[in-house]
């Protein structure tokens, strides 16, 4: 297997449950949520999302799919960058 796809071996996840890379990264988003003043329905709204989703991705009951997670990035007028392991 190559190394790239080691990390993810053996992983099963419960429902709702978030790895931490998730957990930190949705709780960056919320903070830049709650640093621009813009409320869950403000950016429901302004992905075009259905009222509340917002709401499910933040408190973990439902994930965005990556291209809505680049549209909710977006809104905060943040964009979503990768970088290399520090490993």
């Amino acid at each position: 297997m190559p190394d790239i796809c080691k990390h993810t071996e053996g992983l099963k996840y419960a429902p709702n449950q978030r790895s931490d890379f998730e957990t930190q990264f949705i709780q960056q988003l919320i903070e830049r949520r709650h640093q621009l003043n813009l409320s869950q329905r403000y950016v429901n709204e302004s992905i075009g999302v259905a009222e509340g989703l917002l709401a499910k991705w933040e408190t973990g009951l439902r994930s965005p799919s990556g291209y809505l997670l680049f549209c909710w990035a977006e809104a905060l007028q943040c964009r979503i960058k990768v970088e290399p392991n520090d490993k």
